[in-house]
């Protein structure tokens, strides 16, 4: 856990019974933010989907750079 979670945990203790109501308010009040917001994984599968033939990869680059040399150095 970071020393940042860790400090806002040591606060949320301190809290008195009315606080920590309306903290807990406060926090259901951020679940429809989090839920809007877009799930990466969704994001990357869909780019994936689209470009799914597009190759990526370094190791693919090298080949086909590879390739053309070849095909560039016979007569």
């Amino acid at each position: 856990m970071s020393e940042q979670v860790q400090a806002i945990l040591q606060a949320v203790r301190g809290l008195t019974p009315a606080q920590l109501a309306e903290l807990r308010i406060a926090l259901t009040a951020l679940e429809p933010l989090a839920e809007s917001e877009p799930d990466k994984r969704l994001l990357v599968h869909s780019i994936q989907g689209k470009y799914r033939r597009v190759p990526t990869s370094s190791e693919s680059f090298l080949r086909r750079k590879q390739e053309d040399l070849k095909l560039e150095s016979m007569p």
